[in-house]
């Protein structure tokens, strides 16, 4: 719906085996820059406002395709991060020791 659409572009995602929550890029709302990765939480029949997952998921690039390891403990993000990378975007695998994003 229209709290999580926006006019410009919404992709890549992923949904908890669960059912209850879902990750997704967008670069249409309010972020780091770029792409920026949101989690959206069931509430009930609706969905939770596109929250905006903190550093070091996010970056001041284009960050897209996330995924969580089976145990949680681990993401898995496409990202563009020239600094870093060995091509234009790469994968990346960000230890969540000290963020639980599905509270």
């Amino acid at each position: 719906g229209p709290k999580i659409n926006t006019s410009a572009d919404e992709n890549t995602v992923w949904v908890t085996p669960d059912g209850n929550a879902f990750f997704f890029s967008s670069d249409g709302h309010k972020g780091f820059g770029g792409y920026d990765i949101y989690v959206c939480k069931r509430n009930g029949e609706a969905w939770s406002d596109p929250v905006c997952l903190p550093s070091p998921i996010n970056s001041l690039n284009n960050d897209t395709h996330f995924s969580l390891s089976p145990d949680g403990k681990k993401a898995y993000i496409t990202s563009v991060r020239t600094d870093l990378g060995e091509g234009f975007q790469d994968i990346y695998e960000i230890d969540l020791k000290g963020l639980d994003l599905l509270k």
